[in-house]
């Protein structure tokens, strides 16, 4: 009998430790900002040496920059504030491409930030 017992109380710790674990880690890390694009140049090809970072409306760097292929999903992991973000994609030889998303409107936990197609623009295109 005191086996039993002992053994319910053992699940019910388990259980329970599980639980805050769960909910604390959710406040910790926060929630996701998703992303998906892919990258192509005037030409329609895919650029593949590219780089994504988040910024605050402030310029603060939040997140990366991380490099990302030519087709990508990012999550960047934020405090889920409605707040508006700048994100940057830069390859070498080309324009940064800048898209402003406000957290809650644009994209939120459940409905990533679609992109689409990008066409970057070359930067001896803006020499000329």
């Amino acid at each position: 009998m005191k086996n039993i017992k002992l053994e319910k109380i053992c699940f019910l710790g388990l259980f329970l430790s599980l639980g805050i674990y769960g909910c604390s880690s959710k406040f910790i890390a926060g929630e996701g900002l998703s992303v998906l694009a892919e990258i192509r140049d005037t030409q329609g090809k895919q650029l593949n040496s590219c780089a994504i970072e988040l910024q605050n409306k402030d310029g603060e760097i939040l997140d990366g920059p991380d490099n990302v292929p030519g087709k990508f999903h990012k999550v960047f992991t934020i405090i889920p504030n409605n707040v508006d973000y700048l994100i940057s994609i830069s390859c070498p030889g080309f324009k940064t491409h800048e898209i402003t998303a406000t957290y809650g409107e644009d994209v939120t936990p459940i409905r990533p930030l679609r992109l689409g197609k990008i066409t970057m623009e070359s930067l001896s295109l803006q020499l000329q």
